[in-house]
């Protein structure tokens, strides 16, 4: 477990230095790269969540650590979401427009090709 926390840690820690990237330097590259790692720390989450139960279940964790443990996946999910929506709003800024639900639409579709590559490769580099 503590090897999955330190991967979910350092996943949250990449996406706060590529907000922090696009928001004090401007730098649009870097806030592309924000809302694929905000789904990998969604999907870190998820996995450390189940893996979590299935320790439950071979009775080598606790109920009351699940408690702190779920804590801990929801405020990092939180961070990554707020990260998301500043990348979001910087990206928007720049085409004098503000429709973020859109934007997430149509990153992934005009730009899947780029999108899914970095996605995949933010999953392998985050691998739990």
């Amino acid at each position: 477990a503590n090897e999955e926390i330190k991967v979910l840690k350092d996943a949250v820690m990449e996406v706060l230095s590529l907000t922090m990237e696009a928001f004090v330097k401007e730098n649009a590259d870097s806030a592309y790269q924000v809302q694929p790692m905000e789904r990998v720390i969604h999907e870190i989450a998820r996995e450390i969540k189940n893996l979590h139960i299935e320790r439950l279940k071979n009775n080598s964790c606790t109920i009351e650590l699940g408690f702190v443990l779920s804590d801990l996946l929801n405020n990092c999910k939180r961070v990554a979401d707020h990260c998301s929506n500043i990348a979001i709003a910087l990206i928007e800024a720049e085409t004098e427009s503000f429709a973020p639900h859109d934007y997430v639409k149509t990153l992934k579709r005009d730009n899947a090709e780029s999108y899914y590559a970095l996605l995949d490769n933010m999953r392998a580099q985050y691998k739990i």
